[in-house]
């Protein structure tokens, strides 16, 4: 694949959904493509990626784009001892006096938006029905439905799940791992382009959006947190990756004691 090609290929992802393949070298671009190119009948990724580009309104451009996108999460990664200590509490002090909103935005295969669901149901005041509503979104429509089938391998739930919760939370299904149904009930699972329109969303207590801006240019990540962190309550969450960082334009969101972590003090402006 040359490289004209691949410059043609990160263009319509940037367009298309804010992503950057900087880091991905020709091989890794082939890599992800040739799948897709065998499946739709293409001698190869080049050939794949000319047929995406001649028509780059029409579902095979938008099937390129979701195979070079990044599609796993893992159980309880990064940041998870933050949402149980710092996040959930405040979340219950919340639910008081309504039901609390959680978002998963770039959830990939669903690891992070059902770890999110069992630390809150492990505490009993989200355990009653309607008390805590997580929504879960990606643009990936294969990584969605995967993720809505909750099916794991024995690979993925063994690299951070408790014993204890696979017990609790999931069901041996052949070679895999399924979620039980009460855990597959608990996450709202969507495909979600986050260039699109978010007011339809609602507002969020909480917003993960881990992993995500960082592959993006500087330019659409600063335009993409602004959006997103518009969807906070007031006194609001948002959990970035360690390595992100909030732009300027963040105006009232206040770095909240730990990596990645920032409250909103009061509603944010898009």
């Amino acid at each position: 694949m040359s490289q004209s090609w691949i410059n043609a290929l990160e263009d319509m992802a940037l367009r298309r959904a804010g992503l950057s393949l900087t880091g991905l070298d020709r091989k890794q671009i082939e890599a992800r493509l040739s799948p897709l190119a065998r499946r739709e009948g293409y001698d190869n990724a080049e050939a794949l990626s000319r047929a995406a580009l001649a028509r780059p309104e029409e579902r095979l451009a938008y099937e390129v784009v979701e195979a070079l996108a990044p599609g796993k999460t893992r159980f309880f990664g990064q940041g998870f001892r933050t949402f149980r200590e710092t996040i959930l509490p405040d979340l219950v002090r919340r639910s008081e006096n309504r039901p609390v909103r959680i978002w998963s935005a770039g959830c990939a295969t669903g690891q992070e938006a059902y770890s999110l669901a069992m630390l809150a149901a492990a505490d009993g005041v989200f355990a009653a029905p309607g008390r805590c509503e997580i929504i879960a979104t990606d643009y990936s429509e294969s990584a969605i439905d995967r993720a809505q089938s909750g099916r794991f391998s024995r690979m993925e739930v063994q690299t951070g799940l408790p014993v204890r919760m696979l017990v609790q939370h999931f069901e041996q299904d052949g070679e895999m791992w399924r979620a039980r149904t009460h855990l597959r009930r608990s996450v709202d699972f969507r495909t979600l382009n986050l260039m699109a329109e978010l007011e339809p969303l609602g507002e969020f207590d909480c917003i993960v959006l881990r992993g995500v801006v960082a592959r993006m240019p500087a330019d659409i990540a600063a335009k993409t947190l602004s959006r997103v962190a518009a969807r906070l309550q007031p006194g609001g969450w948002l959990m970035l990756g360690e390595g992100e960082r909030t732009p300027q334009t963040f105006g009232r969101l206040d770095e909240a004691g730990a990596p990645g972590l920032y409250q909103a003090l009061d509603r944010v402006p898009a």
